[in-house]
């Protein structure tokens, strides 16, 4: 498969930006999609990041997704608002609709706003992040095509909802970012493609049977609800603000990301922000926010233990790092984006 190398950031941005190019994205569409999948690698989200990328091409260039969206508005309201995102690339009008979100909160104080009909769109996290960059909170969920069995049963009806989660502060960022399985599918397939076992309560057979065999979790199992039937019934309350309210396809009318790919996904989106300076003075929250993380952090450790941090600051490290260093791509996914842009007819430059 060959060894993992590291790649600078904005060279790998600059090759994936090309590839969308070639398979017909605007140049502005193949910037940001390319910014959103490298920026997953570059904050450790590698099964977020660029190994996606030769799928997402090959949608693209069978149809399933489409490169010239017009991306419409199907209800708008002060500060509420539904979007019909035209089979678009799913980071595309994400961007779309938390920008509208933002400038909902700033005139009236919360945006809220539902994407529709649109695909794939990687890890929520890069959404709710940037309701920080306004100094607001940010919400960022999703909906999937069914992939995880119902509490007590033994058939993919609920989505493994993706929902991030952003609260602005002084020095620290708090930045949530996790499905409600137990983990993310694609972390299942970079165990299956690694020859790695899963760990502990991750996933199941398509008996209900607990197993660390990934292939086995694949081939009609499911991951594991977090927190067993409360995980399950926050996804339906996820599934219900997403796909139920946004008004186009839902549960089995859904495909994924890997299935046919002249189909397009029509997953769900909900963004929101809120301006926390209309409700508190921005210097005062920043500052007892900082007070509570610090109590947090500043609490015993246990025998062993390492370093307490808060959700978003394992990330950042890893991007101080990686920004320095470069971004590790594996041999098996540098491979596969040879083979992409011999296809596209796009040089590979490293």
């Amino acid at each position: 498969m060959g060894e993992e190398r590291k790649i600078q950031y904005n060279q790998l941005v600059g090759f994936s930006s090309a590839l969308f190019r070639r398979a017909g994205l605007r140049k502005q569409d193949a910037d940001v999609v390319a910014e959103s999948y490298i920026d997953n690698n570059l904050r450790g989200i590698d099964s977020h990041g660029i190994r996606l990328v030769p799928n997402c091409i090959r949608r693209l260039k069978e149809g399933g997704v489409n490169p010239n969206p017009k991306i419409e508005v199907e209800a708008d309201n002060p500060s509420t608002a539904r979007l019909n995102g035209d089979n678009a690339l799913g980071q595309i009008v994400a961007i779309k609709g938390m920008n509208l979100a933002i400038e909902k909160a700033d005139r009236n104080g919360i945006g809220f706003v539902i994407c529709a009909n649109a695909n794939n769109a990687g890890a929520m996290s890069s959404y709710s992040r940037m309701a920080l960059d306004k100094g607001m909170a940010g919400l960022a969920m999703a909906t999937t095509v069914p992939s995880m069995f119902a509490w007590g049963g033994i058939k993919r009806v609920i989505s493994n909802p993706p929902i991030s989660i952003a609260f602005p502060g002084r020095k620290t960022r708090f930045i949530l970012d996790i499905c409600l399985g137990s983990v993310a599918w694609n972390k299942i397939y970079v165990k299956r493609d690694k020859g790695l076992p899963l760990l502990p309560g991750w996933a199941v057979d398509n008996r209900g049977e607990k197993t660390d065999d990934p292939a086995k979790a694949a081939d009609g199992g499911s991951v594991i609800p977090i927190g067993g039937h409360k995980g399950y019934g926050l996804t339906l309350a996820i599934e219900l603000f997403t796909a139920i309210l946004g008004g186009h396809l839902f549960g089995f009318d859904m495909k994924g990301l890997f299935d046919d790919p002249h189909e397009g996904e029509g997953i769900s989106m909900s963004l929101a922000a809120l301006n926390v300076s209309q409700l508190l003075d921005s210097e005062v929250l920043f500052e007892r926010a900082e007070a509570f993380f610090s109590m947090i952090k500043d609490s015993p450790l246990k025998a062993g233990g390492g370093e307490i941090m808060i959700p978003g600051e394992p990330e950042e490290k890893v991007s101080r790092i990686r920004r320095k260093e470069g971004i590790p791509i594996p041999g098996e996914v540098e491979a596969a984006l040879k083979r992409c842009s011999a296809d596209l007819g796009v040089e590979y430059p490293f």
